[in-house]
């Protein structure tokens, strides 16, 4: 029994192998079969962090690519931004792993949608990216930087801070303004709070990536990660809301107004 089972798995070693074939690109060191460079990735966020600078270290000395492999799924490491250029450029399709990760959060759209879906969404937002548009968002990153500024200004000589909160939160004003026209200054707690969700959704499908047995959705669904995961999309779906709620309500009064006049 146990001599089938070893085989089977040899098989199933052998043809991921020659199925996923990469080509010949330098492989990291330190792969484990059918496991690969799992362990890599586990541990704590500081460990991990190290690991990842080491990869890329490694792909600056190799040529600027390198493989890294999740059980027998091929990775590439890219560190030429030339090199990152023509794959964004030319590959339309996304990744998988990524897809399947983030689909509760992101959805079925311009991230991570397929190709039909994806490529026209990205249509409709190209005349955003217009110079001229870029150019009228002048005075709203000069005030968001201020307000910026003078949130800073409270921790001034004082003790060390995490400046994240602050720079993401500005940050998500500023998207907020700037692509929807809607201002979400007012509400400061909410969207501290949101920010945190935001890292909170983050931190879970990395954690989710460096347990290998979380990969499959019948052990990830009733995980407690899971749950955490759905409580933090809450919060940043209940963002969007507030978003598309305050568009409409501002679109109902300018036609109210225009029909007044």
């Amino acid at each position: 029994m146990w001599i089938l089972f070893f085989v089977a798995l040899c098989c199933l070693y052998l043809y991921t192998r020659v199925r996923l074939y990469p080509g010949k690109f330098p492989i990291y060191p330190g792969g484990i079969p059918l496991l690969g460079n799992v362990s890599l990735f586990s541990g704590d966020t500081e460990k991990a962090w190290e690991n990842i600078k080491k990869i890329v270290k490694f792909s600056f000395d190799n040529g600027d690519i390198v493989l890294i492999y999740f059980g027998p799924i091929p990775f590439y490491i890219i560190t030429d931004p030339d090199d990152c250029n023509t794959v964004l450029t030319s590959c339309m399709h996304r990744a998988g792993i990524a897809k399947k990760f983030a689909k509760t959060f992101v959805g079925n759209g311009l991230i991570f949608g397929p190709v039909s879906v994806w490529k026209e969404h990205r249509k409709l937002i190209n005349p955003t990216f217009n110079q001229q548009v870029l150019d009228g968002f002048i005075e709203t990153f000069n005030s968001q930087s201020r307000r910026l500024v003078l949130e800073l200004q409270e921790y001034a000589g004082k003790d060390s801070f995490n400046q994240h909160v602050c720079l993401e939160k500005n940050a998500l004003e500023t998207v907020c303004l700037t692509t929807a026209g809607v201002d979400l200054t007012d509400q400061n707690e909410f969207n501290k709070k949101c920010v945190m969700a935001f890292r909170g959704v983050l931190d879970t499908i990395a954690k989710r990536g460096m347990k290998p047995l979380l990969h499959f959705d019948c052990f990830y669904n009733i995980s407690n990660m899971k749950k955490e995961e759905l409580h933090h999309v809450k919060i940043t779906h209940e963002l969007t809301n507030i978003v598309l709620r305050r568009k409409l309500e501002r679109q109902d009064k300018e036609q109210n107004d225009k029909s007044g006049k």
